[in-house]
């Protein structure tokens, strides 16, 4: 499990966890396909890099975009830095096959926790990923079974070529 933690003037510092406290939650939302995007309404505005948001851009590739969406399948670190975007497991990735989709979670006030039940494109190798966005700016990764045979990018980004941190 990794833990963002929001440092003054809006930083960010990744922080190790340990043990992943991935758990299967959430309300399946029938977003089924691949290299796909879907706009979701936070239950709050979320506060990233000194800036508020109501609107997150889901994509099936593992990660969250904020101020449009964007469905790229083509993980990079430069790509990522270059993007306003929290990369759980950015690969090419699909939510299309059998029991797969990505499941939100507002059960919890003052937090949202986004699910990735996906599969690789090569090989449709398990994908199982979350990702909570809490109130107060913070963000917590975690991570399920499978999650083998991937190139993934993971960190995230205010999109500005210089406020951003890759995980570890």
């Amino acid at each position: 499990a990794l833990f963002w933690e929001v440092l003054p003037a809006s930083a960010y510092i990744e922080t190790d966890l340990g043990s992943s406290l991935f758990v299967e939650v959430g309300t399946g939302q029938g977003w089924h396909d691949d290299d796909a995007n879907w706009s979701y309404t936070l239950p709050f505005t979320f506060p990233f890099y000194g800036q508020d948001y109501d609107t997150a851009y889901v994509c099936s590739n593992a990660f969250v975009n904020f101020g449009s969406g964007d469905s790229d399948y083509t993980n990079s670190d430069a790509e990522l830095i270059a993007s306003t975007r929290i990369a759980v497991m950015w690969d090419d990735l699909k939510t299309n096959e059998t029991g797969n989709d990505i499941f939100i979670d507002e059960s919890v006030s003052g937090e949202v926790t986004i699910r990735w039940d996906a599969v690789t494109i090569s090989g449709s190798y398990p994908c199982n990923v979350s990702l909570t966005l809490y109130e107060d700016g913070r963000i917590r990764f975690h991570y399920g079974s499978g999650n083998t045979n991937l190139t993934p990018t993971i960190g995230i980004s205010a999109g500005d070529g210089v406020n951003y941190t890759l995980a570890s």
